[in-house]
């Protein structure tokens, strides 16, 4: 039976993200380019396929009897000498409510054997070298952040092993409404869960571009029956105009063909550089449906 590889994790909030993504570039954390920060609250765990939808269920479940957390992040610690790390450890007033959220993710399906004595924790080396264990804790001891996590996050590991959102939810319980004897609860979420993305037809894609083995370019979307939808494209800055971008395109266009899909849609496109990609690239602009919108690209698929 095919499985998937889920973890269930609180991602650390912009600004905090981008403080703790330099000091992970800075220790050289090996998995800088494949996950996010983050706070695990449930370690990868293999799930078969027909248990993805319920194992969703579980942590919108988990989530849905909770409510944001306030933590706060630091100061810089170590698991060494058992495991050399650079992590932060975890605090706050809702710590309680932090554990007793982890708890309640770790149900069947997504429910694993404990190896260790959870403790939560953002890590910003593993594997890291002893030496430079040291010279972090030493140079990082003051460091603090406060945060507050708002949703939790399903995380599905590819083939490349990097780690994207597979479904979230917010923290907080979800009132439902309804009329004819029917409660209708909506959920907000970042991305589509497994089930609602079967109902509206959508498969999301991914493009990663690499020099050497370094990332310098992504692209995202999802398609639907006829369409290829671009969400975001970016590359690296000390990469641009060596056709990175153009290559990205030329990846998700073949994937549209592929797909069956007709057309390739880049909605909301509002920088001078993507315009010329797009435009380079065969692409036409489309007069935006309301006045001051960003102008919509698409490409037609012989």
């Amino acid at each position: 039976m095919p499985r998937r590889r889920l973890g269930v994790v609180l991602l650390v909030p912009a600004p905090v993200a981008a403080e703790l993504q330099g000091l992970r570039r800075a220790l050289g954390d090996p998995a800088l380019d494949r996950i996010p920060p983050h706070l695990t609250l449930l370690a990868p765990v293999n799930v078969r396929v027909t248990d993805v939808d319920d194992a969703v269920a579980v942590m919108a479940g988990a989530a849905a009897g909770a409510g944001p957390l306030r933590l706060t992040l630091g100061p810089v610690t170590s698991f060494a000498p058992v495991t050399y790390t650079v992590h932060l450890a975890v605090g706050g007033p809702d710590l309680p409510a932090l554990a007793a959220l982890r708890v309640a993710v770790h149900q069947a399906p997504l429910a694993r054997p404990d190896l260790h004595r959870w403790t939560p924790h953002v890590t910003l080396a593993a594997e890291a070298d002893p030496g430079r264990v040291a010279a972090a804790l030493g140079a990082l001891d003051a460091y603090a952040a406060a945060v507050v996590v708002d949703r939790v996050h399903v995380l599905v590991q590819r083939p490349d092993r990097v780690w994207e959102p597979l479904a979230d939810a917010r923290l907080g319980p979800v009132a439902p409404s309804g009329r004819g004897g029917f409660e209708v609860a909506v959920t907000l979420s970042e991305v589509p869960g497994p089930a609602a993305a079967a109902l509206l037809g959508a498969r999301g894609v991914a493009a990663t571009a690499t020099i050497d083995d370094a990332v310098v370019g992504a692209a995202r979307g999802w398609s639907t029956v006829a369409t290829l939808v671009v969400v975001e494209l970016a590359v690296a800055a000390e990469h641009r105009g060596l056709g990175v971008g153009r290559r990205l395109l030329d990846a998700l266009e073949a994937e549209a063909v592929t797909r069956g899909c007709t057309e390739l849609v880049a909605p909301g496109v509002d920088d001078d550089g993507a315009r010329s990609l797009l435009a380079g690239a065969g692409w036409r602009a489309v007069a935006p449906a309301g006045e001051g919108s960003a102008m919509v690209w698409r490409r037609r698929l012989a």
